[in-house]
């Protein structure tokens, strides 16, 4: 019995026992079955209603991909993109109109861009002539740094394979060296394109900015926010902005939005939110925290409970810094920027567990998904992902209690102005928990993929014993 007939004469069968189709709100839009042995599938979102889904098969002497895309309601091209013997190691995608393009390492040896078009059926392929050493992924580029080779590190901007520019950068002071040399384990990279529960807190923290390419490096023992802009003509502009105090600063954290550099100065007893123009550096606004009174805020939560309306602003301003020696919580502030549907900002300022941060909200959408450790091998190590070590249990549930939301919110119209009212969000948060939790007692879950879509979830699974992958649409929860 094929998969279409067997879901037609289940969904009949539960009609007439009284029980919805829709469990949990969900509904089957698809199938895509399987020949040859699965390894994986690696799904995305080309706009507000079409994904798309690789699927990774394996025959006796090859390896075969095809990508499958989806609207709202049907199937609406399939394609084949790979049929080689070595089997195809997917990086990164991003995308830009009809165009999906995709970053793939071929027998650990070549690297190579592949445009798709999902409307033409057209591809097109360019080689990158240097192994990555790190990846910047965003919605619509990807950015490539490679080894060092003697004093110079290739450079790649890609939006297509057909538009990729390669430079070669020369780092030629001390904090450009350092940014280069840091790039495996001490810089990240935001994809703002998405809900931030949280902001980087790595050393190099990386924005995409109009067409530019911008690190802040918030350097707390010369207090100075010392910030890169590389240029796509791999030209590297250096500005930096002195924190007055030096001897007094205890923390320091910084964040690019929309040409604006949001940066939190926490001293013993205040802090200050400063807004900069970036190109300038120009101040635009300042907001005071203290430990007596606290400050301008909207939200305040802690061990992930609104205390807004009942809080001390002594014990909350403390808990952003180490409270006992030994603890296996090691606070790190942050600053996450989201706007709302009307463009105005929602400034996020708390502090994560420095011991086990992986940010999701940073880097590529498939990195932070199980089904992507499938297709990719991490313990070559050639990326990192920040994987947290084992703890004590005694001190991991502490340290959980606190990762649960120690932060405060301000929301700001776009004159950066408090506002008082808040839209909704741009983007909305996807608690994977939630969603498993609520359908794992209806479908073994494997190998899947949740995709935030505009008026539904995209939800992709794989049926092991139809060998099949279903396609749903998930009510937004």
């Amino acid at each position: 019995m094929n998969s279409k007939k067997y879901y037609s004469l289940l969904f009949f069968i539960l009609s007439i026992i009284g029980i919805s189709p829709n469990i949990s709100s969900q509904k089957l839009i698809g199938s895509i079955p399987i020949e040859g042995k699965n390894l994986t599938n690696l799904s995305g979102a080309i706009n507000d209603s079409i994904t798309f889904h690789i699927i990774i098969n394996k025959f006796n002497d090859s390896y075969n991909s095809k990508v499958y895309f989806f609207k709202n309601s049907k199937e609406i091209n399939t394609l084949e993109i790979y049929n080689e013997i070595d089997k195809p190691n997917y990086l990164s995608f991003h995308v830009n109109d009809s165009t999906l393009t995709l970053l793939r390492e071929s027998n650990g040896k070549n690297f190579l861009v592949q445009d798709v078009n999902y409307i033409s059926g057209k591809t097109f392929y360019s080689k990158i002539p240097f192994k990555p050493k790190q990846i910047f992924s965003h919605k619509n580029i990807t950015f490539l740094v490679g080894k060092k080779i003697n004093v110079n590190y290739p450079f790649a901007f890609i939006k297509k394979a057909s538009d990729t520019k390669i430079k070669i950068i020369t780092p030629k002071n001390k904090i450009e060296k350092s940014f280069f040399s840091s790039l495996r384990k001490k810089s990240e990279f935001v994809n703002d394109k998405q809900f931030l529960n949280n902001g980087p807190i790595l050393d190099y923290k990386g924005f995409y900015n109009g067409e530019d390419l911008v690190f802040t490096n918030d350097d707390r023992k010369n207090a100075t926010i010392n910030i890169l802009t590389i240029k796509p003509t791999g030209v590297i502009v250096n500005q930096n902005i002195p924190v007055k105090n030096k001897s007094d600063l205890k923390n320091l954290s910084s964040f690019v939005k929309d040409s604006l550099l949001f940066t939190f100065k926490m001293y013993k007893e205040e802090s200050l939110l400063d807004i900069y123009k970036l190109n300038s550096l120009e101040k635009l606004k300042t907001f005071q925290y203290t430990k007596s009174d606290f400050g301008t805020h909207n939200k305040v939560v802690m061990r992930g409970e609104d205390i807004t309306e009942s809080f001390i602003p002594k014990k909350f301003y403390k808990d952003f810094t180490p409270q006992a020696i030994g603890s296996m919580y090691l606070p790190a502030l942050y600053i996450a920027v989201n706007k709302t549907i009307e463009d105005e900002y929602i400034i996020r300022i708390g502090h994560l567990d420095k011991n086990s941060y992986n940010n999701k909200a940073t880097n590529n959408f498939w990195w932070n998904n199980d089904a992507y450790i499938l297709n990719y091998d991490l313990s070559s190590k050639e990326f990192s992902f920040n994987v947290a070590s084992a703890q004590i249990f005694i001190f991991k549930a502490l340290a959980n209690a606190k990762n649960s939301g120690n932060y405060f919110e301000l929301n700001l119209n776009q004159s950066l102005d408090k506002i008082d009212d808040k839209k909704a969000n741009k983007y909305y948060d996807i608690n994977q928990a939630v969603y498993n939790d609520r359908l794992k007692n209806i479908m073994k879950l494997k190998k899947h993929f949740f995709i935030p879509q505009k008026k539904h979830v995209r939800f992709i699974n794989f049926d092991k014993s139809l060998k099949v992958y279903n396609i749903y649409n998930l009510t937004i929860l």
